[in-house]
């Protein structure tokens, strides 16, 4: 068979001006999902008919807006097939551009041998070139791999390519140039801050003062002035680091710069520290903790609090802002937390003991400094005794006086003699409390010391274990992603070629073949899809916004419209009125594959009138979504397949069981359940419960 060239072009001339509608709409959309979904429908048609200017345009749109959804593995992908394009049209400066972009995805993630790789890769081009201003932006970037790239933090590594940035800008006079040099002095003073070379700090933090100073530039005098805090924090000069950390601290809040208030809290709080101001101290710390919850921040902050409470004395405080440090920098480490945890309480009883006997040694004291009063009070009444019965011997009466007298400091010394007797009994008991309590120390020291070493080697497996794992899950990332961009391509070639030999092919049987091939085409693609998807729900963030029922009802019946059958199939929906707070496109999802299933799985009965039923409502503060059926029904022994991947719950439906898996994904992500419910004869009910208060679940998250 020969194809027409002339169809070709004009169905490729049709397709470029779709493409192209698709990207300026893209461009258009405020909202990032929307903008994403036009943009992937534009680089997947351009792909198709291999227009490289074209999947150039529509990746950089996606790799630019998947960086800004935090979408890593996604903006990895379209930022890679961008780099692809641009290599195969020869077209340097945009290659050079989605190299630099590569690498600061790879900075995010923390992948830093593969972000200076990339940035490499930038650089040599924009050397070749002669772009200038180019290389200083790659060499800040580069700098900036080193000492932000997750657990990585070699400020020697990054001083001299923030240095080489520095060097370039100063010769250049454009005022685009000029208001970036304020953010490269910023960078090398936290370097130099980082290798203890104050001097050098102090100098390029002076410099960036003053052009931010003579620019207004609000929001890099706020940085310039937190690192300048910093500096004298350093040099123990809390009294100045005070006035401009709180300097920095009322600009900030003046222009909205909330991301920098947690660390400029915190770094006051350090200050009050320095200069014994507790209370002071521990109010910006819990502030700075609020702020940076869930952030990098939040950790230091936690540990500040601890350090605080201890330094107030207050154990049980402190306590629990040593939790909540350990919590917040490994949920793994929860069997090492607990032993820590476990480590600080039996300190806490060990001081309790000693205070308990040093309460013991005062009482004893007490007593003896109460029976050495006595005694000398009945020694001066002897003495007395003894003046009266000289001075009145010859009184009869005066003698027996004294005599009883007498008889009664006997008695006294009887008593005293016997509280001596108990005391030293007492003496006694409480030396050999001693002896048991020093025992119990030397056992707790011990047991803290094995603890220690558990903590320690159990610490070490988990991170190991951690490790393997990251590495497992990238190279399985990478895989998928390979894969669909090697498959894909020469599937959408697959399917434009069945459609065109579609249109121009007379023989029944070849069109019986074509149809059969384009079938098994698209039920691929679909699979692929639909792999893709679970990946991105895998690797993806809650974006969450205000769901208008209204606006699913209308793209999924969109959507139906180009499904086979569901002309046949009475659909009825019953919304709420009220929106809901949820993920968008996982909420679509979820509905979509629901009510497809329906239609997929009809009573194809010229006799039988079959329905979709959509139910959503509010019940006991959930959300309930009912989608119920009266197609051929599923077998009590295959219910517990249907949510599994790659099953096949009807012989005669050729489906691989992953649109209900992306189901029970779906709901798992937002933290709710599925289920079939029992229902009249005849009729399968699908149940999704989602909790109806979102702010529940964004903690939980």
């Amino acid at each position: 068979m020969v194809l027409c060239p002339l169809s070709w072009a004009q169905e490729n001339d049709a397709a470029v001006g779709r493409i192209m509608e698709l990207i300026q709409k893209s461009r258009d959309q405020e909202n990032l999902q929307d903008r994403i979904r036009l943009a992937r429908t534009a680089f997947f048609l351009a792909e198709s008919i291999e227009a490289d200017s074209l999947v150039l345009v529509s990746g950089r749109i996606l790799g630019g807006s998947y960086f800004i959804a935090n979408q890593y593995d996604s903006s990895t992908f379209f930022t890679q097939a961008t780099v692809t394009a641009a290599n195969n049209m020869g077209d340097e400066d945009m290659a050079a551009k989605g190299y630099n972009n590569l690498g600061l995805i790879y900075t995010d993630l923390g992948n830093i041998p593969l972000a200076i790789e990339n940035l490499q890769k930038s650089l040599e081009i924009k050397e070749r070139r002669g772009d200038e201003l180019g290389m200083a932006s790659t060499y800040t970037n580069m700098g900036r791999a080193y000492v932000g790239g997750g657990s990585i933090n070699q400020p020697e590594e990054a001083l001299p390519y923030f240095k080489r940035a520095v060097e370039i800008r100063q010769k250049e006079d454009s005022e685009e140039n000029m208001d970036r040099i304020p953010t490269d002095y910023v960078n090398l003073t936290d370097v130099y801050l980082q290798l203890d070379s104050l001097e050098k700090a102090f100098e390029y933090i002076q410099r960036s003062l003053e052009i931010t100073e003579d620019a207004n530039d609000k929001q890099n005098h706020v940085n310039s002035l937190t690192f300048l805090g910093v500096y004298y924090l350093k040099k123990e000069d809390y009294a100045a680091a005070l006035d401009k950390l709180t300097l920095a601290q009322q600009i900030a809040e003046q222009i909205g710069h909330d991301n920098r208030l947690a660390t400029i809290n915190l770094y006051i709080a350090q200050s009050y520290m320095g200069i014994n101001n507790f209370q002071a101290a521990l109010r910006y710390a819990r502030q700075a903790n609020s702020q940076a919850l869930q952030s990098e921040e939040a950790v230091e902050s936690a540990e500040e609090l601890s350090q605080i409470f201890e330094e107030l004395g207050e154990i049980d405080s402190a306590l629990y802002y040593q939790k909540l440090a350990y919590r917040l920098v490994d949920s793994a480490l929860s069997e090492g937390v607990q032993k820590a945890i476990l480590s600080l309480e039996m300190t806490v009883a060990q001081a309790e003991n000693r205070r308990e006997l040093e309460e013991r040694d005062r009482e004893i004291v007490k007593r003896k400094t109460q029976n050495l009063f006595l005694i000398i009070t009945l020694a001066l009444m002897v003495t007395l005794g003894a003046v009266l019965w000289n001075r009145y011997n010859i009184k009869r009466r005066t003698s027996d006086e004294l005599s009883e007298r007498n008889k009664e400091i006997l008695a006294q010394k009887e008593e005293i003699e016997s509280q001596r007797s108990i005391l030293e009994d007492s003496n006694q008991q409480l030396e050999d409390a001693q002896k048991i309590i020093r025992k119990q120390n030397t056992e707790l020291t011990n047991v803290n010391a094995q603890l220690e070493q558990k903590v320690r080697d159990r610490t070490a497996d988990l991170k190991e274990a951690n490790e393997n794992l990251k590495i497992a899950i990238q190279d399985l990332d990478r895989f998928i992603y390979k894969t669909s961009h090697d498959i894909r391509g020469p599937l959408a070639r697959l399917m434009g070629l069945c459609s065109l030999a579609l249109l121009d092919v007379k023989d029944e049987k070849s069109v019986q073949y074509f149809s059969m091939l384009d079938i098994t085409a698209k039920s691929l693609n679909t699979v692929l899809v639909r792999l893709i998807t679970i990946n991105e729900i895998n690797n993806s963030k809650l974006n969450t916004e205000m769901v208008s029922f209204q606006k699913v009802r209308a793209e999924v019946e969109e959507g139906l419209d180009r499904l086979d059958g569901s002309k046949a199939v009475q659909l009825d929906w019953s919304l709420p009125e009220f929106e809901f707070e949820s993920d968008y496109n996982l909420l679509l999802l979820i509905i979509n594959n629901l009510v497809e299933n329906g239609v997929k799985f009809r009573n194809t009965s010229p006799r039988h009138d079959s329905f979709v039923k959509v139910n959503i409502r509010e019940e006991d503060t959930k959300l309930l979504i009912d989608v119920e059926d009266n197609g051929i029904g599923i077998d009590n022994e295959e219910k517990n397949k249907l949510h599994k991947m790659f099953t096949k719950s009807v012989e005669n439906y050729e489906i691989t069981g992953l649109g209900l898996y992306l189901v029970k994904l779906s709901v798992e992500k937002l933290q709710g359940s599925i289920q079939m419910v029992d229902n009249q004869e005849g009729v399968t009910c699908m149940r999704v419960t989602l909790p109806m208060q979102y702010s529940e679940l964004r903690i939980s998250v």
